[in-house]
C-alpha cells in the first residue's frame, strides 16, 4: 500500500506537473494571444492615427479645394461680369445704331415724302409704294397734264424741249433720243442701296426725254 500510495503520490505529483506544465503554456498561449492582440490593437491604433493624418490630409485637400473653389467661383462671377457688362454695350450700341439708322430712315422717308414735282397735284391711286413703278394709267394722266399747258405739245420738264409720246418697243429699233420718259425724281432704284427707294407718287414724277433719263440714271 505504501508503494502504491507512494505510487499515487507521485502520480499525482507528475499529474499535478503536468497540469502546472500546461497551465504554464496555457499562459505562455494566453500571453502570445495577448501580445497578438496588443499587436492587433497597436496595429490598428496606427492605422487610426494614420486615419486621423488621412482625414487631416483630406481635409486640407477639402480646404484647398474649397480655397480653389472661391476663387474659381470669383473667376467666374468677374468673367460673368465682363460677359454681361459686354453683351449690355453690345446691345446699347446696336440699340444706338438702330436708332441712328431709325432716324437716317426717317429722315429719307421724310425727303422722299416731301418731293414736289410738276404733277404733286394729282390725287395719288391707292397702290402708291417706296420702289414701284408708275402704271400705265399714272403715265397717260402724266403725259396728259403735261400736254394741256403746252398747246398739245409734249415737252420735258427739265427744258421744256418738245418730246414725242413713246411707241410700243420694237426689237432691233432704237427710240428716238427726244421720246419721253416718266422718271422717278428719287430713283425708284438707288445707287446706294441704304438709301429709301422713290415711290411713284405722281409728287415723284417728272417728264424727260430718253437722253436725259439716261443721264440722270439712278441719281
Amino acid at each position: 500500500m505504501e508503494v502504491a500510495e507512494g505510487f499515487l503520490v507521485e502520480g499525482s505529483g507528475i499529474g499535478a506537473a503536468s497540469r502546472a506544465r500546461d497551465e504554464f503554456q496555457a499562459v505562455e498561449y494566453l500571453s502570445a494571444i495577448g501580445d497578438r492582440k496588443g499587436a492587433i490593437a497597436a496595429a490598428q491604433g496606427f492605422m487610426w492615427e494614420s486615419g486621423s493624418v488621412v482625414l487631416g490630409a483630406t481635409g486640407y485637400g477639402a480646404g484647398a479645394r474649397a480655397i480653389s473653389g472661391e476663387m474659381a467661383a470669383a473667376r467666374l462671377a468677374a468673367t460673368r461680369d465682363r460677359v454681361l457688362a459686354n453683351i449690355a454695350d453690345s446691345q446699347a450700341a446696336r440699340r444706338s445704331s438702330k436708332f441712328r439708322d431709325y432716324a437716317v430712315r426717317e429722315g429719307q422717308v421724310r425727303a422722299t415724302l416731301e418731293v414736289r414735282g410738276p404733277y404733286s397735284h394729282l390725287s395719288d391711286p391707292p397702290n402708291v409704294g417706296f420702289g414701284e413703278h408708275f402704271s400705265h394709267a399714272q403715265k397717260m394722266r402724266i403725259y396728259e397734264e403735261n400736254i394741256a399747258p403746252n398747246g398739245g405739245v409734249l415737252r420735258s420738264d427739265r427744258d421744256g424741249s418738245e418730246l414725242v409720246l413713246p411707241s410700243r418697243s420694237e426689237r432691233g429699233v432704237t427710240p428716238p433720243p427726244n421720246e419721253a420718259q416718266i422718271d422717278h425724281i428719287v430713283p425708284r432704284v438707288p445707287l446706294d442701296p441704304s438709301v429709301i427707294p422713290g415711290s411713284n407718287s405722281y409728287r415723284n414724277a417728272q417728264v424727260l426725254s430718253r437722253t436725259q433719263n439716261r443721264e440722270k440714271w439712278n441719281r
